[in-house]
């Protein structure tokens, strides 16, 4: 697991203490050390928005069914 974090994002530097972060956030950073290519992060960061967008439709979903099997 990650303990910081050390990327360079468009030619700046950065290091980021992941020491008090929940081991899965230090588990995801891991890939991240390295240098990035914005677009990459970009793209990343758009297929997790999309992948919560889906996880919230199928929970508005459950609760609308819910007082149905209630």
């Amino acid at each position: 697991m990650a303990q910081k974090l050390s990327i360079t994002l468009m030619g700046r530097h950065y290091d980021i203490s992941l020491l008090q972060a929940h081991p899965k956030v230090q588990e995801e950073c891991g890939w991240l050390n390295t240098n990035i290519d914005p677009k990459d992060l970009l793209r990343a960061y758009i297929a997790k928005c999309q992948e919560c967008a889906e996880l919230q439709s199928a929970i508005e979903d459950l609760s609308d069914n819910l007082e149905e099997w209630l």
